[in-house]
């Protein structure tokens, strides 16, 4: 699995499980997904459990290994995060923060 096949996953992935935390679990959007993923990585493993011959668990553990993480998050994660952290700054409060400093 190379970089794009892994984010467009993880991407999917994030939609699914923040589509289902709006419309079933209700919790903080980052909450919610810590929550579905912490279930999904169970699912995983209980069906790696339960059916042996598919070998799910290692097919996903080779997937984790084969992607070079530091390539991952500083050519393609941080700029999104960045991005979605900048997007959701309120600078009228860090205007009134700077003002008081100031004064």
């Amino acid at each position: 699995m190379d970089l794009l096949d892994a984010a467009a996953v993880l991407l999917m992935l994030a939609a699914f499980f923040g589509f289902l935390n709006h419309h079933l679990l209700k919790l903080p959007f980052t909450i919610g997904l810590l929550v579905s993923g912490l279930v999904a990585s169970l699912c995983v493993l209980g069906i790696d459990h339960l059916v042996p011959t598919w070998h799910l668990a290692r097919r996903a553990r080779d997937g984790v290994l084969g992607l070079n993480f530091a390539d991952a998050v500083l050519s393609g994660m941080l700029s999104v995060l960045l991005f979605a952290g900048a997007l959701h700054t309120d600078l009228t409060q860090i205007g009134r923060a700077s003002c008081r400093e100031r004064g």
